[in-house]
């Protein structure tokens, strides 16, 4: 198989992509929203988006996903060494 002949699955996947990776940002917006925000669940939401936009060859959104997933993460740190310091 070669990427974008005529056997490449990805075309086929990117409406399925589209589907969820939308609803996994509407949970990341959720959780961002919310006052106690578990951010180890955003960082799963955005490790998983950046993945599948990996598979599929979508270098930027995979890029983007992945300053989302570190930046949770960061936070998700500071947070934990905020609360052994208390």
């Amino acid at each position: 198989m070669t990427p974008g002949g005529p056997e490449d699955p990805r075309p086929a996947l990117l409406p399925l992509f589209a589907a969820e990776a939308g609803r996994r940002l509407d949970m990341i917006e959720t959780g961002l929203r919310t006052e106690d925000r578990d951010y180890r669940s955003l960082v799963r939401e955005a490790h998983t988006v950046r993945g599948s936009a990996a598979v599929l060859g979508l270098e930027s959104v995979a890029e983007e996903a992945g300053r989302l997933e570190s930046a949770f993460a960061r936070a998700q740190i500071g947070r934990a060494s905020c609360r052994e310091r208390v």
